[in-house]
């Protein structure tokens, strides 16, 4: 093709395109832009540690909930990250009350550890309200915050949702502040207790942005 030519073939491939080079410029500046948003959404969050046997948080408990839990260390808020199996179930397709009720202590105690990663709190009190049902193989979101703090205790309140944001249950509870290297010391000289990164991503969506 004649050289005078090429100059309409980049048209052509422009108009075919329906995108200019300045276009091309903005659409790599928005996808830039959520980059970077996405970067600092993610930057105030992080997965909070684990036990190997825990009920609720356990990764190797085969009967366990294997939790995860993400905290919001801009405020202060913590999300418990459950899908209940067969082994949780009280009447058909529900989640044993018990089983929920765990969901809501571990999480509203795990709430405390944002701004204080060596105190540990021991549940005193715990008082739950069922909602409706809770429902088994599917997502479900525990969101908890604490409430108020004096020198040895700490209370919390928390909530249990499924994806779409449908309350099941609610509670709230009071826990001793414990350090940690004294829930440590009570398993005795052969004591081994694992509290592991977890290296599971984490979900968007998860707090309001």
């Amino acid at each position: 093709m004649a050289e005078h030519d090429e100059p309409a073939e980049r048209a052509t491939h422009s108009e075919a395109t329906g995108r200019s080079e300045t276009d091309e410029r903005d659409g790599r500046a928005v996808r830039d832009g959520n980059a970077t948003h996405a970067a600092h959404v993610h930057q105030h969050l992080q997965n909070q540690r684990v036990n190997d046997e825990c009920f609720v948080c356990g990764s190797e408990n085969p009967a366990g909930l294997h939790g995860q839990f993400v905290e919001d260390e801009e405020t202060g808020e913590l999300v418990g990250i459950f899908t209940a199996r067969h082994e949780h179930l009280s009447y058909p397709g529900r989640v044993h009350g018990g089983v929920a009720s765990a969901m809501l202590d571990e999480t509203i105690g795990r709430a405390f550890i944002i701004g204080h990663p060596d105190l540990w709190g021991v549940t005193m009190k715990l008082e739950t309200r069922f909602h409706r049902p809770t429902p088994l193989g599917e997502p479900l979101y525990c969101r908890a915050h604490v409430t108020k703090e004096t020198r040895r205790t700490f209370e919390g309140e928390g909530r249990l949702e499924t994806a779409d944001g449908t309350l099941c249950v609610s509670g709230r509870a009071t826990y001793y502040i414990c350090p940690v290297e004294k829930i440590l010391a009570d398993m005795g000289e052969d004591g081994a207790y694992v509290w592991d990164p977890d290296p599971r991503e984490i979900p968007d969506g998860l707090f309001d942005e």
